[in-house]
């Protein structure tokens, strides 16, 4: 009977065993968070394995509810999809890693709006214009800049609102950091560096806060960092150091930045090692405000091991009167079904209740 016993328990911690695996990171919640759930989700990437990555929101002045979401497919190029998640175009135009948008990008008598990544196909920075009349990314780039990092891997824009000059800041896996201007010459599109800065270990998460001249620096394995943008001596200061704070998990990823109207607003990471999203004050010092997760509803699922993040506060139409969130899945499912990855979309006053007192809402102020 003793033995027959054994047997029975040795089944039991096997079949737990096999529960845990099959459950992978999402058995790795922090149950003190709280759940939100997502509204809508994206098309699946067509590429099997890690390949989703990072979301960028394209806002459309002219009707917000035709904005749109561009998302890198890593292995193959960038998809753009509408707000209830279905890809309108994609582009194969290498193995972009981050991506992000930027908006009237001055070329003498004509604005643009462009889209900016990390290509690890030839180690540039890619930057393409945006076509607003069919959704798309242009597959000819209007510039490529040749990145000095072995391997470059994250990516943001960052506008000064004094000068309107557009700069491409990039961070490769050796922790280098470029700064690059962006400008117009007459008669092309051409850059120059403005500063480089090292970071002791590897990088991926980068947000630009343009009003404040700031610059959020995700170091995968320690925490948050920031620059000041508009002092090429200035030295990194720390934000969070996820060593020690317990709510935040390595790998730090993704960063984005919610705005509001006098500098208030929040700093949002993916928190990977916990599954969660961390918020943070946008003011300094940037005070840890509390966490999050995209739990499983009723017809999508959770998300985890995330990677990209983007935020906005804007009103986006019906769907997103007080703007969204949206994460990239790593482990995406259907029924018990695994697909490939996509991106879940969060109304934002969702997040807002579910916090005690609940977060700021202004669907009015534009950071951009």
């Amino acid at each position: 009977m003793k033995k027959k016993l054994n047997i029975l328990n040795y089944t039991i911690v096997v079949l737990l065993t096999l529960n845990l695996i099959s459950c992978g990171c999402k058995s790795n919640f922090n149950d003190e968070f709280p759940d939100v759930f997502a509204s809508s989700q994206t098309t699946s990437v067509s590429s099997e394995g890690d390949a989703a990555d990072d979301p960028a929101i394209w806002y459309n002045k002219k009707d917000a509810s035709k904005s749109t979401i561009i998302a890198t497919d890593k292995q193959k190029g960038l998809g753009v999809y509408n707000l209830q998640g279905d890809l309108l175009s994609f582009k194969a135009v290498g193995k972009i890693n981050n991506c992000d948008v930027q908006y009237q990008l001055n070329m003498g008598s004509d604005k643009i709006d462009i889209i900016g990544g990390s290509n690890r196909t030839d180690n540039t920075v890619s930057i393409y214009r945006y076509n607003k009349q069919n959704s798309s990314v242009d597959s000819l780039a209007l510039l490529k800049i040749p990145s000095l990092s072995e391997e470059i891997y994250g990516f943001c824009f960052y506008k000064n609102p004094e000068t309107e000059e557009i700069f491409s800041i990039s961070i490769g896996k050796d922790g280098l950091l470029e700064q690059n201007l962006i400008f117009f010459d007459g008669q092309s599109i051409r850059y120059k560096n403005i500063r480089t800065y090292k970071f002791e270990n590897q990088c991926e998460g980068l947000v630009a806060d343009h009003q404040k001249g700031v610059l959020f620096i995700g170091e995968e394995d320690f925490g948050i960092w920031k620059l000041n943008l508009r002092n090429r001596n200035s030295k990194k200061e720390l934000v969070c150091d996820a060593t020690i704070q317990k709510e935040i998990k390595a790998d730090v990823e993704g960063l984005t930045l919610y705005f509001a109207k006098n500098g208030k607003g929040y700093l949002l990471a993916s928190s990977q090692g916990n599954n969660s999203y961390a918020i943070f004050e946008r003011k300094s010092p940037h005070k840890y405000i509390g966490s999050f997760r995209i739990g499983d509803g009723k017809n999508i699922d959770g998300t985890c091991e995330t990677d990209g993040i983007d935020v906005i506060n804007l009103n986006m139409g019906t769907d997103y009167p007080k703007g969204f969130f949206i994460a990239q899945d790593g482990e995406n499912e259907t029924n018990g079904k695994t697909n490939t990855q996509n991106f879940k979309l969060v109304p934002w006053e969702e997040i807002s209740l579910s916090f005690q007192p609940p977060l700021l809402i202004d669907n009015q102020f534009k950071g951009f």
